[in-house]
């Protein structure tokens, strides 16, 4: 495993290195184990405009997921797997 694969995650007082997911399956897989499960969502819209959701993974499907979002002025988010990939979401089990 390189270095380059291998990001650092900040929780409270532990630090934990994590293997960065690489393609879109991993990340497919990884959203599938968190359907129907609570998840925040931050999505960069570049800017300095970054959004931050609260909702539950509803669907998964080939390319997208669907987050059903709790109090917000929308009631579903799609995201790709691919700006998961990139960078521009990012998801975590709440």
């Amino acid at each position: 495993m390189s270095a380059k694969n291998v990001y650092v995650v900040r929780n409270s007082a532990t630090i934990k290195a994590m293997k960065k997911p690489t393609t879109p399956d991993e990340v497919r897989t990884q959203v599938g184990k968190m359907l129907g499960h609570n998840v925040t969502l931050r999505v960069n819209k570049g800017r300095n405009r970054v959004h931050m959701y609260n909702g539950k993974v509803s669907e998964v499907h080939a390319n997208v997921f669907v987050v059903q979002l709790f109090d917000d002025l929308f009631d579903r988010l799609s995201c790709s797997y691919v700006d998961v990939v990139c960078g521009e979401v990012r998801i975590k089990e709440a």
